[in-house]
């Protein structure tokens, strides 16, 4: 008799855990909000940085990364990863435009983000001067950093390595439009 009631008793915790949505399913803002946060920082960005967009942002949630980049996609995956977007942007103008790949995931926590910028950035030179909530690493050719459950990279997308305050001013103006738009909140 007493191993029926333990059994029903763990039936009702499981099904308690289900109903609750504790069973696995995501915490922290929907797919549409996140998504729309993203909008808006890309657009305060444009506004900061003299450059333009090249392409239209492409997004890719924890559904449609396994085809974006096959296997590797679980790495991002058990870290929380949340959406991922991707742009090209040509910086500057004349003959000193430059392109410039951008990338944002929200990583569902602020260490999700961090976790990520070790991963992409282990041996990258610790860069200050992007605010006082952005944690930032440099190399040759990207800089990455962190804001609240974001990881953002760019990258110089030119055949030649482009002047070292290209990423500097771009990763300063993502900065700024990270705090113009408050996303997220610190």
């Amino acid at each position: 008799m007493r191993k029926r009631v333990a059994w029903g008793a763990g039936a009702s915790i499981l099904l308690a855990t289900l109903v609750a949505g504790c069973g696995g399913g995501e915490s922290g803002p929907s797919d549409e909000a996140i998504q729309a946060e993203i909008q808006a920082v890309l657009q305060a960005f444009q506004k900061h940085v003299d450059g333009r967009p090249q392409d239209e942002p492409r997004f890719h949630t924890d559904e449609t990364l396994y085809d974006l980049m096959g296997r590797t996609a679980y790495r991002y995956i058990k870290r929380g990863f949340r959406m991922r977007v991707a742009a090209s942007w040509q910086v500057g103008a004349g003959s000193s435009a430059r392109g410039v790949g951008l990338t944002l995931m929200h990583m569902g926590t602020p260490e999700g983000a961090q976790d990520v910028m070790a991963m992409e950035t282990e041996g990258l030179k610790d860069v200050p001067g992007l605010g006082p909530d952005v944690s930032a690493r440099r190399g040759s050719t990207m800089l990455a950093f962190t804001r609240g459950p974001y990881y953002a990279e760019l990258a110089d997308t030119g055949e030649v390595e482009g002047p070292p305050a290209l990423l500097q001013d771009a990763g300063q103006a993502l900065a700024e439009a990270f705090a113009q738009t408050k996303a997220p909140a610190p």
